[in-house]
């Protein structure tokens, strides 16, 4: 990983090759759910959603290893268009029910329904889609994850909030601000790479990530753009 930045082609070839069987399984497994949703038990249902939600993991981490490539050698610069951002993270939140309910986590919900945002509309999904994926990983469980987004003073601002006793606000903060390379521990290297390859994308959109820790270990992690 230390010549991410070198060797392009055939890291390219890499990924490609890597992600067409995973392509093969999403798309399988979507048929499978779609064809024998009839004969099949919730707790079988629940499972293939499982399985699909690890094969959209796995692809989305070879999306990263190339964003962070792409960053690495060039400025990456956002597509702009009108979206209701709103719609964005329902979508996010069915995606990730099942992981959800593994975890005995209840989502509350405070945004209205219509909120236009002009942004990047696929890398801004993938951004709350890093941060909110992983505070469901180490958030308390049996506990509540509060979504916000709303405009204020020219503004659009998007805050999550949860309990969680894993990170100190220092270490998230590095997470967000360094990639470290050398990183042994597998869930810490992916955890870097969604929090910082996230705040790379935010600041491409001239916005900032926000990071604040309240009383009893519950902390707000979010990010604001400009309107």
């Amino acid at each position: 990983m230390q010549t991410l930045n070198n060797n392009s082609e055939y890291l390219n070839t890499i990924l490609q090759n890597l992600k067409i069987p995973i392509v093969a399984q999403i798309e399988a497994l979507k048929i499978f759910l779609s064809d024998y949703t009839n004969h099949l038990t919730q707790d079988e249902k629940d499972t293939i959603k499982l399985v699909l939600n690890s094969c959209n993991y796995t692809y989305n981490i070879l999306d990263e290893i190339n964003i962070l490539k792409k960053t690495l050698n060039e400025k990456i610069h956002p597509n702009y268009s009108r979206f209701n951002i709103a719609n964005v993270i329902q979508e996010i939140l069915e995606d990730l029910n099942i992981t959800l309910k593994y975890h005995n986590l209840n989502i509350i919900q405070n945004f209205p329904k219509e909120l236009i945002l002009n942004a990047d509309k696929t890398k801004i999904k993938k951004v709350i889609n890093n941060l909110l994926s992983n505070i469901i990983k180490y958030a308390n469980q049996n506990s509540n994850i509060t979504i916000y987004a709303k405009e204020i003073r020219n503004e659009f601002k998007f805050e999550i909030q949860y309990k969680s006793h894993n990170f100190s606000i220092e270490e998230i903060e590095k997470l967000f601000k360094e990639f470290d390379f050398n990183e042994t521990s597998f869930e810490l290297f992916i955890l870097n790479l969604d929090f910082y390859l996230s705040n790379e994308i935010i600041k491409t959109h001239f916005g900032k990530i926000n990071i604040t820790n309240k009383v009893d270990k519950e902390c707000i992690l979010g990010f604001t753009l400009p309107i």
